[in-house]
């Protein structure tokens, strides 16, 4: 991250307006090569204020990835979230709340090429050229190794986008620590690593997950057939809802039932190696309530949980009679604008 970051400093001091493109090409070259050089690694993060009305009590989750884009989060702390889990390994995305009992699964996902991950990168590297400026402001040891803090001002008030101060790791693309400020000055997020190995060797079983018996699972295959707007508004037994505003080239390219009993839909917006997926059903009100994230509220008025799960962040939220999970790859202020553009489907 920080030779990337370094191409950003470089490139801020030149005409942004005519050399973004140009920049952000070789910024993403250089991340994407920094992902691709990075086999595996084995950590534990520590994230704080993501318990409501509890801002210093830590979370703790162990994770483990392994090239390409694999990755597992498994909370450890605590001991009221212990066991929460999220996995994306390639084909399938599992998300896991032992308290409720409820857990969702995505499988039939295609593994993006190596072209489309750099068109991925590209493109929220672009957004971030544009959305922020960065200064080095010295060189730090995080949990063992070398960093390079850098502090990030957002260049426009588009909610939810933050000061932040950046340890970034000196020779792979990730972040090894990340503090976030609200608009008013007072910390809002926090995430470092306690430890990480990196080039470790990685079990068989590691993305591996079997949901309990008793556990209520909302399954989709996305090889299974598609069903239509109008099928799935006069089948499901809640409002449809879907998002007014989506990144440029996306678009609502796929609704799947579940194979679950119940009546739920999945519906696609990916585009390569973009993911952006929103999973409905009928709300039960406090029963699937998802109790750890940080509390958003969206422009719709409705409030959200906001979690992040290595590249991919992720908002739960009811609105009227649905319960809704959005799931994406991008930065997360544009996660939570989607989620507040998302409205009955007409």
């Amino acid at each position: 991250m920080a030779r990337a970051i370094k191409v950003v400093a470089a490139a801020l001091m030149v005409n942004l307006a005519a050399c973004t493109s140009i920049w952000a090409q070789m910024i993403s070259s250089r991340v994407t090569d920094d992902l691709l050089r990075l086999q595996s690694y084995r950590g534990t993060i520590v994230e704080t204020r993501l318990v409501p009305g509890e801002p210093d009590v830590e979370v703790v989750r162990e994770l483990i990835y392994q090239k390409p884009w694999k990755i597992r989060a498994t909370t450890t702390a605590p001991e009221a979230h212990k066991g929460e889990t999220f996995i994306y390994d390639g084909t399938q995305v599992i998300m896991w709340w032992p308290g409720e009992l409820f857990g969702i699964r995505i499988t039939g996902i295609d593994v993006p090429s190596e072209s489309a991950i750099r068109d991925h990168i590209e493109r929220e590297t672009y957004k971030a050229l544009r959305a922020y400026a960065y200064s080095l402001d010295g060189n730090y040891p995080i949990a063992g190794q070398r960093a390079n803090r850098w502090r990030v001002v957002p260049t426009d008030d588009q909610p939810y986008r933050f000061k932040h101060i950046v340890w970034g790791h000196d020779g792979y693309s990730i972040p090894l620590r990340i503090d976030l400020f609200d608009k008013t000055g007072e910390p809002w997020y926090g995430m470092a690593f306690k430890d990480i190995t990196f080039d470790v060797e990685v079990p068989q079983d590691a993305f591996a997950f079997e949901f309990p018996r008793n556990a209520v699972v909302f399954e989709w295959n996305l090889r299974d057939e598609g069903i239509s707007i109008e099928e799935a508004k006069e089948t499901m037994n809640f409002e449809v809802m879907g998002p007014t505003k989506l990144p440029e080239g996306h678009r609502i390219r796929k609704i799947v039932p579940s194979r679950h009993c119940l009546p739920v839909i999945a519906v696609m917006m990916d585009s390569g190696a973009t993911w952006i997926s929103l999973t409905e059903s009928r709300s039960l009100g406090d029963a699937y309530e998802i109790p750890l994230g940080k509390k958003v509220t969206l422009a719709n008025g409705h409030e959200a949980m906001l979690n992040f799960m290595g590249t991919y962040a992720t908002l739960t939220w009811a609105q009227g009679r649905t319960q809704l999970t959005l799931i994406g790859n991008v930065a997360y202020p544009d996660l939570i604008e989607i989620a507040g553009s998302v409205a009955p489907v007409k």
